[in-house]
Formats: structure tokens, C-alpha cells, sequence
């Protein structure tokens, strides 16, 4: 079983997966999967509360798998070996925690699902680079024509897409509606690479973080936040 859920930001959203709000957690093997969609932050100070949450994480009965956001500590979340999972590299943390990385496609329990990562931290001016901030947040060049690539290798066919940030035209949708027209600055570059590929791709669903809202927008675009862990059906 694969599930997907929103932010956990380090232990300040992480209950959603504690066996109270996420039940069907208890039933799940280390076969099973729960993909947190950006902004883990279970990887940031390299103290012990990094490694009390990375502990708690481990324990749980299934494998963490985690695609980065923009609250990251991406010096430390990319220093950890890549090794073969899911047909493509992934970063290992530990035996039960993976790092999805941007612009591949993964099958994973045979669905095949593209994740990106990435997005644009409205508060860095308030943060301090390489303590509080990095500058790998946004995607590079190559981040995005990792993704274009392997879609080519697909034929443009996924079952399921995880990303941090979401295509533009989704975002505008519910702008308003969430009195969100302060996060449209700095984010553009992501959100109309995300666009572009919305419009060719072929998918039954695309989840995604950071907004901090949980909403289904045209019936196929999922943002997730407080609400459980969301199943992937075959």
C-alpha cells in the first residue's frame, strides 16, 4: 500500500501520522509506503532532535519515503548516499526513510508515480543561508530537464504525480479563494515548468504540500495539509 500526505515541518505537523489521526497506519509493513510531500525537516540541525524524529520515523511499521519542499536543510539532505530503489536513485537516510529526488519517475509498488520537489520560501529574508535557508530549494536547469527526460523514457504516462509546489494555473484557482496573492512572487519558474507538464501529461492524480491547505481542485489536483494520509489505489 502507498499513501501520501502534506507538510510535516519536523515534529510541528508530523501527527497527522501518529496512529490517532492516521489508524490504518498500524496495519501498514515495511513493505508499505507513506510519502510526505516537501518540507520533512527531519533533516535539519543535525542534533538530537534530528535524530529523535529520524528514531520516530523509523519505528513506525512502514517506510518513509520524502520528496524535499523548500524547508530543507539541503547541505545535510543531500550529503546521504544515493543507492538503486524503485528503478531510479534515491537518497538513504536509513533503512526506512528514502529521499525521492526531482524530476523522476519511480514505480513503486506497480504504480508509477513522478515526484519534484522544490519551491520558493517567502520568509528568507528572516533566515540566514546555510542555517536556516538554502539556496538548492528552487530547482536548477538540470532538475528540470532530469524531469523532461525521463517523462520522454515514460511516454508521458504516470499513475500518480507528488510534488512541493504546484502547476500555475492550479495555484491561480484558489489564489483568491485562500487569500494566497502573496505567494505569487518567486515562485513562477516551478509552477509553469509544473504547468507545462500538467497540460501533456497523462495521470489520475497529482498531490502536493505547501500551501497549508487541504483542497481537491479540477477533481485531479490535491493539496494536502492537516487531513490524513491519502491512499493511492491501483
Amino acid at each position: 500500500m502507498i499513501f501520501t500526505c502534506g507538510d510535516t515541518h519536523g515534529e510541528i505537523d508530523f501527527h497527522k501520522l501518529d496512529f490517532i489521526g492516521f489508524p490504518e497506519g498500524k496495519k501498514l509493513t515495511k513493505e508499505d509506503y507513506v510519502i510526505i510531500a516537501g518540507d520533512w525537516g527531519a533533516v535539519w540541525g543535525n542534533d538530537e532532535r534530528d535524530l529523535w524524529l529520524q528514531k520516530w520515523y523509523e519505528e513506525k511499521p512502514w517506510t518513509t519515503l520524502v520528496i524535499d519542499g523548500n524547508h530543507e536543510n539541503f547541505d545535510t539532505l543531500l550529503s546521504f548516499p544515493e543507492v538503486e530503489m524503485f528503478g531510479d536513485k534515491v537518497g538513504k537516510i536509513n533503512d526506512s526513510i528514502y529521499h525521492l529526488k526531482r524530476g523522476k519517475v519511480y514505480l513503486i509498488d506497480g504504480l508509477k508515480i513522478f515526484t519534484f520537489g522544490g519551491g520558493y520560501s517567502l520568509d528568507k529574508e528572516w533566515r540566514k543561508e546555510g542555517t536556516s535557508w538554502w539556496s538548492q530549494e528552487m530547482p536548477s536547469q538540470a532538475d528540470y530537464n532530469r524531469g523532461i527526460d525521463n517523462l520522454d523514457e515514460h511516454d508521458w504516462e504516470v499513475d500518480y504525480v507528488i510534488t512541493h509546489s504546484c502547476p500555475k494555473t492550479v495555484f491561480e484557482s484558489f489564489c483568491n479563494e485562500f487569500d494566497m496573492a502573496h505567494k505569487i512572487e518567486g515562485e513562477d519558474t516551478i509552477r509553469e515548468y509544473l504547468d507545462l507538464i500538467s497540460k501533456r501529461l497523462i495521470f489520475k492524480k497529482w498531490f502536493f504540500g505547501h500551501f497549508h491547505i487541504d483542497h481537491v481542485i479540477y477533481d485531479k489536483f490535491y493539496a494536502m495539509y492537516n487531513n490524513p494520509p491519502i491512499e493511492l489505489t491501483k
